[in-house]
């Protein structure tokens, strides 16, 4: 099983509440969403229905995650679905925000699979609180990424209604490649990781979207910027510099 940051947070809460960590049975029934679940309830709900928590995603990542949606028969899909457990916080006014899988979840909209539907579990009910104080405890919590492309701080009522508004954040997705070229460490406990890289790379690096060659290089050349001293700070720095191996 992939560890993500979703199954990261399905397993602290699942400590937080009991302290026992068991595998939901295949039959696991996932109700409708209702404003006044409470923490650790299961939900479905459609997926243009869930409010994001960033305004940018990666356009390369939903395109690759559309194409091994489109792989996958209905079942197998809602079984994968069901295993990622989409975490979603329920806002003032009973909102459902997303706090994590934008990229899958914009996929599935995407996607030539019939069932929309989105399985996950409640991690907060803050639907009492005030929009401000709402707010203001997502950001403490790294609930969500308040900022735009070039890390100016933006206002909660400007975040996308779903995630079809999302816009595109190509080094978004620079980043993503460069963790899995090795370039930086996954750190489970450092939310939004990727944008933090992606601010660092805005300045250094610069290519054609729409070459795929360029892109490639592009990688390549952050991935070695990613081993710089200058990045020391970032999390999950790498001091040694990639080993390139031929074949």
């Amino acid at each position: 099983m992939q560890f993500t940051r979703r199954k990261f947070i399905w397993f602290a809460l699942v400590a937080a509440v009991g302290g026992v960590l068991f595998v939901l049975p295949s039959n696991t029934n996932y109700p409708p969403f209702s404003p006044n679940m409470r923490k650790g309830e299961l939900f479905l709900i459609p997926a243009n229905a869930l409010h994001p928590t960033q305004r940018m995603i990666g356009f390369r990542e939903v395109e690759n995650k559309v194409k091994a949606f489109n792989q996958k028969s209905a079942d197998n899909l809602v079984a994968e679905l069901q295993d990622a457990n989409t975490v979603m916080i329920i806002g003032p006014g009973g909102i459902p925000y997303l706090t994590d899988g934008h990229h899958a979840v914009r996929a599935l909209l995407e996607s030539n699979q019939p069932n929309k539907n989105v399985y996950g579990i409640v991690v907060e009910n803050w639907s009492d609180m005030t929009p401000a104080d709402f707010w203001k405890r997502m950001a403490e919590n790294g609930d969500a990424y308040l900022f735009d492309s070039e890390h100016n701080p933006i206002d909660p009522a400007t975040l996308p209604q779903t995630v079809t508004d999302c816009i595109n954040d190509p080094y978004r997705d620079l980043a993503a490649a460069v963790s899995h070229a090795g370039g930086f460490a996954k750190d489970l406990k450092v939310f939004y990781q990727e944008f933090i890289w992606a601010h660092y790379f805005r300045p250094l690096v610069k290519w054609d979207n729409s070459n795929d060659a360029d892109y490639a290089r592009a990688v390549s050349e952050a991935a070695r910027l990613a081993h710089e001293p200058a990045a020391s700070a970032l999390p999950g720095y790498i001091a040694a510099p990639l080993k390139i191996t031929n074949h």
